[in-house]
């Protein structure tokens, strides 16, 4: 069995560490993290240009229809760099998109989290860290009522994949839903 990275991994391995080398020095980061919470919306926009976020979605819809390991050594070397970007719960939403929606939320969501166009997150963790399906307790249905904790980006995002007793909702932020930041102990993550 081969355990080496192939030569298209490697490739992607030395562009995004040539990106991130350009854009990611200590001072930046250290300037976003002190500033507002967020994230290098520009930095976003370069990382979604080169289709990070289009790993693993099917080529069909706009995806490049990579492997996991794609994805994790992608990620790896985003926190090697501490890039202030949102890419795990973007991930994480895009892959619950990919494998439990529906083919009309695939076909309408998917293209645009795997462009960068819209930006998803979870919502997953309830009040005293429950973050497995088996205990949530937010009921699902037409309507939601309740909260969710540590929700990364939240504030930014334009769908939530919101974990609820029935299985996966996909919410779209607007009236009736309301965020607040709030302090964490990684301030490379707004949550």
């Amino acid at each position: 069995m081969n355990f080496l990275l192939s030569d298209e991994q490697l490739a992607l391995l030395d562009t995004l560490r040539s990106l991130l080398g350009d854009r990611c020095d200590p001072r930046h980061v250290h300037a976003i993290f002190d500033g507002d919470g967020s994230f290098d919306a520009e930095l976003w926009q370069s990382l979604c240009a080169m289709g990070l976020p289009a790993i693993m979605v099917p080529e069909a819809e706009g995806g490049l229809e990579l492997k996991l390991l794609d994805l994790a050594i992608a990620v790896e070397l985003l926190g090697e760099f501490a890039a202030p970007v949102p890419i795990f719960g973007h991930s994480m939403a895009t892959l619950a998109v990919q494998l439990c929606g529906s083919d009309a939320q695939r076909a309408h969501w998917l293209p645009l989290l795997a462009s960068g166009e819209k930006l998803a997150t979870i919502a997953f963790g309830e009040g005293d860290s429950r973050w497995l399906p088996s205990e949530w307790q937010l009921p699902g249905g037409a309507t939601l009522s309740g909260s969710k904790t540590l929700v990364p980006h939240a504030l930014e995002a334009d769908l939530l994949v919101v974990g609820t007793t029935g299985g996966l909702m996909l919410v779209e932020p607007g009236a009736g839903v309301s965020c607040v930041r709030i302090d964490s102990g990684d301030r490379t993550r707004a949550v």
